[in-house]
């Protein structure tokens, strides 16, 4: 149980840190979605196109953390064996690992959205005169 509350304590503090991350980035391409709307991209196009940056992070983050844990887990349960003599602390299981991975990308992708709808609803020459 105590696993669960530290996986979601650590889910929601590296999406907090890949939001604020995204939103920085956004914020410094202001210009550069001004500039695309001036040449006619639509709010749908500009939309998609950090969704798919925003899917990206998420999903290559998941797997790293995905990957790490299925490896570091066994060396840390023989580490953990050699000093405390009690076998297998901790435990795999792959549909948690899974359903974290997903909850981590729809949270990141919906923290992400969040700056790029907010200067999607700017005009073009605001986005272009926008600075931090």
């Amino acid at each position: 149980m105590i696993g669960y509350l530290f996986i979601s304590i650590s889910l929601m503090t590296s999406t907090a840190m890949i939001g604020l991350t995204t939103y920085t980035s956004i914020v410094e391409r202001a210009t550069e979605i001004g500039i695309l709307k001036t040449l006619g991209a639509a709010n749908n196009d500009i939309t998609k196109t950090f969704m798919f940056e925003l899917i990206s992070v998420g999903l290559m983050s998941s797997m790293i953390a995905g990957i790490l844990s299925i490896i570091l887990i066994p060396i840390l349960n023989t580490l953990l064996y050699d000093l405390l003599s009690i076998k297998n602390i901790l435990k795999t299981q792959y549909i948690f690992l899974l359903i974290f991975g997903v909850i981590s990308i729809l949270f990141i992708v919906l923290v992400g959205l969040i700056p790029v709808l907010i200067h999607n609803k700017k005009q073009a020459i605001e986005n272009i005169k926008f600075k931090l």
